[in-house]
Order: C-alpha cells, then sequence, then structure tokens
C-alpha cells in the first residue's frame, strides 16, 4: 500500500514532501497543521513548507474585487504546484475558487474550525451597540452586504493585510470595529479580542469558512492516497455541498452570498443567503435531506435562490 510505503523506513518512495503556503502567521499556522497531522501518520517523512507571495498579500492597497478576488490568493502557489516546484499547497477554503486550474484537485481537508463570523471593537461594544456613522474594516462584499442590511448607518471600510495588521488598525483607531472570521482568531490565540460571535441565523459565512484544504496534482496518485490519511470525511462532505452551491450560483465571480451546511444525524442542513450588495434585499432558503444527497441538495439550493431573483440581485 502507498501509506505503508511513506511509513516504513526503507520503502522506496520519496521521503520529502514540499508545501506550498502564503506567507502570513495564520496560512502559515494552517500548513504547520497538515505538516502535524501528516508526520503523525508518516514519521518518517521530511516536510518542508515553502512561502509564495500572492498578489492577495502584495496588493494591499486595493479590495479583492478590484483584482481579481478569491484567486489573488491561489493564482502563484497553483502555478507552483503545476511547475512541480511544490508537492502540495494548503488553502484556507474560503480562498480557493470553485473552479480549480486543469490538472490540480483538492485532495483533503482538516477538520472544521468553528466558521461564524465574529466582531471585534476597541471598546468591547457590539454591532447594535455602536454610534451611528461607525467605521466597520471589512473587505468582504459578503460582510459589507450584511452589514448595511443590519444597519445601514454604519459605514464599512475596506481593510487589507494580514490578522495582526488589523488588529494593529483598529487600536490605532483607524475604525470602530472589524468584522472577520473567527477560526482564524482562534488558530491564533487571539479570540480574546472577540467582542460579539455573529449569530449565523443572520450572518450566514462564507463558502468553506473554518476549513483547511490540501491541493494536489491530479497524477500524484502517491500524494492523494498519502493525504486521505488526514482528510475528515464530514468536514469534506460540508464543503463539498458548500461548494457546489457557490458554483452553481457565482458563475466563477465573487458574489455577496453566504451559505452553510451542518450535519445533524444522519442529515444535512445547507442554508444560504444572497444579498444585493448594498443590503437592501435579500433571498435565503434551505434545504434538509440526507447527507448522502449532499450534492444534490446544494443544487437545488442554487436552483432555488436562483429561482427566486437572485441573479438580479447580484447584477448578473
Amino acid at each position: 500500500m502507498v501509506a505503508q510505503r511513506f511509513q516504513e523506513p526503507g520503502g522506496s518512495m520519496k521521503k520529502k514532501i514540499v508545501i506550498g503556503s502564503r506567507g502570513s502567521r495564520l496560512a502559515l499556522y494552517e500548513s504547520e497543521a497538515v505538516k502535524r497531522a501528516l508526520l503523525e501518520h508518516f514519521p518518517h517523512l521530511e516536510i518542508e513548507i515553502r512561502i509564495i507571495k500572492t498578489e492577495g498579500d502584495s496588493r494591499l492597497d486595493l479590495p479583492l474585487p478590484a483584482f481579481g478576488g478569491k484567486g489573488a490568493f491561489t493564482k502563484e502557489i497553483e502555478e507552483a504546484l503545476l511547475k512541480k516546484e511544490i508537492d502540495l499547497a494548503v488553502h484556507s477554503i474560503k480562498d480557493l475558487p470553485t473552479t480549480l486550474p486543469d490538472g490540480l484537485e483538492l485532495i483533503a481537508v482538516l477538520e472544521r474550525e468553528d466558521p461564524r463570523d465574529c466582531f471585534i471593537s476597541k471598546d468591547g461594544k457590539k454591532l447594535m451597540d455602536l454610534r451611528a456613522g461607525a467605521k466597520i474594516g471589512t473587505s468582504s462584499i459578503r460582510r459589507i452586504a450584511q452589514l448595511k442590511r443590519l444597519r445601514a448607518d454604519l459605514e464599512p471600510v475596506n481593510v487589507r493585510g494580514n490578522v495582526e495588521t488589523r488588529l494593529r488598525k483598529l487600536n490605532e483607531g483607524e475604525y470602530d470595529g472589524m468584522v472577520m472570521a473567527y477560526a482564524g482568531l482562534k488558530r491564533l490565540g487571539l479570540d480574546q479580542h472577540v467582542s460579539q460571535i455573529l449569530d449565523i441565523d443572520f450572518f450566514v459565512p462564507a463558502c468553506g469558512q473554518g476549513i483547511i484544504g490540501i491541493e494536489a496534482r491530479e497524477n500524484d496518485q502517491d500524494l492523494v492516497e498519502l493525504c486521505a490519511a488526514i482528510n475528515d470525511p464530514e468536514t469534506e462532505l460540508r464543503g463539498d455541498a458548500e461548494r457546489m452551491f457557490l458554483a452553481f450560483l457565482e458563475g466563477g465571480c465573487q458574489v455577496p452570498c453566504g451559505v452553510l451546511s451542518e450535519i445533524k444525524g444522519s442529515q444535512i442542513v445547507i442554508r444560504a443567503v444572497v444579498l444585493a450588495p448594498d443590503g437592501s434585499e435579500e433571498i435565503r432558503s434551505m434545504k434538509q435531506g440526507p447527507s448522502e444527497d449532499a450534492l444534490e441538495l446544494a443544487r437545488h439550493l442554487a436552483d432555488d435562490v436562483i429561482r427566486r431573483g437572485a441573479k438580479r440581485l447580484i447584477g448578473d
């Protein structure tokens, strides 16, 4: 077996694996999590994490939709993967486009962290306690639409940079608060800064939020089988369903929508919201059924919101 050959000191397979990662502290945490998981199963491996700078990390002066959206955080890493400069790529699934380059595939995911959004303010205030006109830092078109729908009097302001940079800008008074992914703060041990965890019934999270994914070349069957040992099946099912919904809805573009799936016994519940960019309208829907029908349910969910006018809301 492939996995056994990786485990054995005298196995014939190569023992060094190079993981491509962005250079932020959070991205490196995620890559280190994959490295630790692999070494738990295959202690004889040598694993190197190689930092690759992406366009999204370099162009901090512009909002993401201005120069490519999600793909801005993955393009250079995927190019290195295709050129065989690295063996695996580690991504936050919420940053990974639903359509991957030819020759690449998502081969494994780690167990999902808490997918909810959270709110952080300098003085600990919650969203509803802020003054009118308060500046809220976020670079997400989904979060901007949700904020405007909740409180049209707030002023969303583009904020870019890693988690620590954003917290510093908040403490320096550039913003009155920020909306961020709770998972990232938890992973970095910074969740003590959180003023409020936002209710998923209103702030439906981004597709795949809280999931760490591993991407590889389709023809690298050894690595595909190797990473199967650290794959979390429940997270994989949830992530696949959410990405299926988004793929049917967006047609490759970034759109203001949230989607979240949850496993309840033998059932999967998938909820979604699609919003007008200014928060003036929204379309919500939910589907529930047997977990083995997750992808079909996701397609039905997308069909439902499209039938009810989602394309009109997002300007497609």
